[in-house]
């Protein structure tokens, strides 16, 4: 995927640039959602996890398996790390799932400062920034839309496109 950058722009020049015009304040566009959404991430996962395999465990050891008189069972050490490697994987599922709204904000802030970060340079096209997938302009959007804090993102996300716009898979924006 390709952005449309000059070619001879390497990550120095892009760094300095945005250095140059944004102090260090250009690199943490995205922030608050990131860390607003890694509180509950966190919790949840923890949390689920903790329960499913609690439940797992338990529902395990009431069925009284007797692994060394069956071949073909597998040991309670190996039905354990099922479980928990199961409890894992659906806590941290539901946990991502309930959280992708502020990664979607955080990516559609991010894409919104180096848009404007580099629309200043007038040996960039900032038309040609808008990033082309197998569908069309993944980032024609930012540059359209204020997303300068994450509440007025929130509320213009909602307001243009509706809830199911946070859950756009495989694109950061419209």
């Amino acid at each position: 995927m390709s952005i449309g950058i000059r070619t001879e722009m390497g990550l120095y020049s892009s760094v300095l640039i945005m250095y140059i015009r944004t102090l260090l304040v250009g690199f943490f566009h995205g922030l608050p959602a990131s860390v607003v959404g890694i509180v509950p991430f966190m919790g949840l996962n923890f949390t689920i996890y903790e329960f499913l395999k609690a439940k797992g465990q338990s529902y395990y050891q009431s069925q009284q398996f007797s692994s060394s008189a069956q071949p073909g069972v597998l040991s309670t050490n190996a039905c354990l790390m099922l479980v928990s490697g199961m409890a894992g994987g659906m806590a941290g599922g539901v946990s991502k799932l309930t959280v992708y709204p502020f990664d979607t904000m955080k990516k559609r802030m991010q894409a919104q400062a180096l848009v404007n970060t580099f629309q200043e340079d007038s040996k960039i096209n900032v038309n040609s920034l808008s990033a082309k997938s197998a569908r069309g302009d993944v980032m024609t959007g930012v540059v359209r839309e204020d997303y300068s804090s994450l509440r007025r993102c929130f509320r213009t996300i909602i307001r243009t496109e509706g809830l199911l716009a946070f859950y756009k898979v495989g694109r950061c924006c419209h």
